[in-house]
């Protein structure tokens, strides 16, 4: 029977070894989205600048022609892959009606919070960039004093820890030759809450076994 400090050991390299593959992983992944990036920075770029163009462009826009969603967000994020993260998210306050009770049940009014996010990066399969999207349908909880004084943090989860929510989650790449300006006006066709997902092209041309739902 082995010694307690053997196993120790054992488990610890097997640890160490473990850790070194998921780094090896990682640093070929970056590789690879390095490599796409380099070869394709122009498309990548070009798109990237119409979209941000675009979302600034509705934002200056007359309130009452985005009453509905206010304002479309952008912005750059860093990753540990360097994958040139771009994210686009917005946002509507919606009210639906709900049954409660079983004797003598009612409609109840209540709030409900409706975002979309995309997620644009570029892909480590050459010549692709990769969409991730989330479409999140959240009932809002009125809070009591007491939690109205707690942090953002604690609010958020409040407010995202309901059970009556929707959400929807895909990931899948896109091919760079088919980044073009129908493309980011579909995407913010999406954003604005002006067309449905099914309907827009960057999403319902990608196979069904391409994409990667959570």
């Amino acid at each position: 029977m082995s010694h307690w400090l053997e196993e120790a050991e054992k488990h610890r390299r097997k640890k160490e070894k473990g850790s070194q593959r998921i780094q090896e992983k990682i640093a070929r992944k970056r590789e690879e989205i390095e490599q796409n990036y380099r070869d394709n920075r122009e498309s990548y770029e070009s798109f990237i600048y119409k979209l941000y163009d675009f979302v600034d462009r509705v934002n200056e826009l007359p309130f009452e022609k985005r009453k509905d969603f206010g304002k479309i967000e952008g912005r750059k994020k860093t990753s540990k892959l360097n994958n040139q993260l771009n994210i686009f998210s917005s946002s509507i306050r919606m009210k639906r009606r709900k049954k409660k009770g079983n004797i003598l049940p009612t409609l109840k009014l209540h709030h409900y919070k409706h975002i979309r996010v995309i997620f644009v990066n570029v892909s480590r399969h050459y010549g692709y960039i990769e969409f991730e999207l989330k479409d999140h349908i959240l009932r809002r909880s009125r809070m009591k004093d007491s939690e109205k004084r707690g942090s953002k943090e604690e609010k958020d989860n409040k407010e995202h820890s309901s059970e009556d929510q929707e959400k929807f989650h895909v990931l899948y790449n896109y091919p760079m030759t088919s980044l073009n300006e129908e493309t980011g006006l579909e995407i913010i066709d999406w954003l604005a809450f002006k067309q449905d997902l099914n309907n827009c092209n960057f999403y319902n041309t990608i196979p069904e076994k391409s994409k990667v739902y959570f």
